[in-house]
C-alpha cells in the first residue's frame, strides 16, 4: 500500500483487510513499525500502520501519545471507516486507550497488549535515546524478550529499531514517559482485552492488572513465560485470544 493522505500527513500502512472481516487498526509500539506485528495477526482484516515518522511514514514523530491518537483518528477518516477494532502494544496500547478515551464512537473494541495506564521510563534510556540509540538498544533487548526467544528474532527488532531516527525514540519515549490516565479508567466502556507476558519486565504483569481492574468489563489474559513482544513470542496464541474477542463484539 502506498502512503496516504490524512489530514494529519502521511502515513504508511499495510493493507490486509478484507470483506469477511471487521477492519483491525495494530498500533506498534515506541520506535517500532508495522513489521512488530505477526503476519497471522496482521492477516485478520488488519491496517497495520507505520506512526508518523517511523518506517515508511514520513514526519518526525509526535510529542505526546494524545498527538499519535489524533494520527490514528485522521487515518480512519482517510479511509472512510466510521468505526474499527484496535490493537495496541506497548505505546500502541497508550495511544489505544487514548482513542478508547477521547474518541469512544470511533471505537468497536481493543485490545491492549504490554502495556499501561502509566508508562514510565527508565533515566538511562531517556538521556541517551537520541545520543546513543546503539546503547539504548543494548539496554531494552535485555528487556523486551522472554529468555529463551531465537537470536534470530531478536536481531530483527534490534534492526527495525536502530533503523528509526534517534530524534524519533527520543519523543516517542518522552512521550511514553508523561502518559498517565489512571484516574480515567473509569471512563472507558469500549470493550477491552487486556494481554501479557508474565515474564515481560518493560512493563510488568501488575501493569496489565491495573488496566483490567480499571476498565469496566475489561478481560484479562496472561501468557505464561512471554516477555513484553508478546504477540511476536507467541503470535498464534495472541491472534486466537484477539480473533474470539472480536468475534465476541
Amino acid at each position: 500500500m502506498p502512503i496516504i493522505a490524512t489530514s494529519h500527513g502521511g502515513l504508511y500502512f499495510a493493507d490486509h483487510r478484507n470483506a469477511k472481516a471487521p477492519p483491525l487498526l495494530l498500533i506498534h509500539g515506541a520506535a517500532g513499525t508495522h513489521l512488530d506485528w505477526s503476519m497471522p495477526l496482521r492477516k485478520m482484516g488488519s491496517i497495520a500502520v507505520d506512526l508518523n515518522g517511523h518506517g515508511k511514514s514520513p514526519g518526525y514523530g509526535r510529542e505526546t501519545i494524545a498527538e499519535y491518537a489524533e494520527d490514528m483518528i485522521a487515518l480512519l477518516d482517510a479511509l472512510d471507516i466510521p468505526t474499527a477494532f484496535v490493537c495496541g502494544h506497548s505505546m500502541g496500547g497508550a495511544i489505544a486507550l487514548t482513542m478508547m478515551l477521547e474518541y469512544p464512537e470511533r471505537l468497536r473494541g481493543a485490545a491492549l497488549i504490554s502495556t499501561g495506564a502509566r508508562l514510565r521510563v527508565h533515566p538511562d534510556i531517556l538521556s541517551q535515546a537520541e545520543s546513543n540509540p546503539a546503547a539504548v538498544a543494548e539496554i531494552l533487548f535485555s528487556w523486551l524478550w522472554a529468555a529463551d526467544t531465537a537470536e534470530s528474532v531478536r536481531a530483527r527488532g534490534r534492526a527495525i529499531f536502530l533503523a528509526q531516527k534517534p530524534s524519533v525514540i527520543a519523543r516517542d519515549y518522552l512521550a511514553c514517559d508523561v502518559f498517565d490516565v489512571r484516574a480515567r479508567l473509569h471512563q472507558i466502556k469500549t470493550p477491552t482485552l487486556v494481554l501479557c507476558g508474565t515474564s515481560d519486565t518493560m512493563t510488568p504483569a501488575k501493569y496489565s492488572q491495573a488496566l483490567a481492574h480499571g476498565i469496566s468489563g475489561a478481560v484479562l489474559h496472561l501468557f505464561d513465560g512471554a516477555g513484553h513482544n508478546l504477540q511476536l513470542e507467541q503470535a498464534d496464541a495472541v491472534t486466537e485470544r484477539v480473533y474470539r474477542f472480536i468475534g465476541a463484539h
